[in-house]
């Protein structure tokens, strides 16, 4: 049985409104998750998708591997206009 350690996942989340296209909003939520898998975080985003009005401009990951020094984009699934 091989066990998978959590480590700290910082997420935050670059949105906006659709009648407020030109507002953008931040969402930021720290948590326990995985690496590299992250299916924590790829539940939360599709729930956004699926059941929040609020559309996605960017989502950006911090993952502590040695003490906060990694910090990637994540690519966005679905293209915006």
């Amino acid at each position: 049985m091989l066990l998978k350690k959590k480590q700290s996942v910082v997420l935050q989340v670059i949105y906006f409104m659709p009648a407020y296209p030109s507002l953008m909003q931040d969402f930021t939520w720290s948590y326990q998750d995985v690496v590299p898998e992250l299916m924590r975080t790829h539940q939360f985003l599709n729930h956004w998708h699926n059941n929040i009005d609020a559309v996605i401009n960017q989502v950006l990951i911090s993952i502590d591997q040695h003490g906060w020094q990694e910090y990637r984009h994540a690519i966005d699934v679905t293209q915006y206009n």
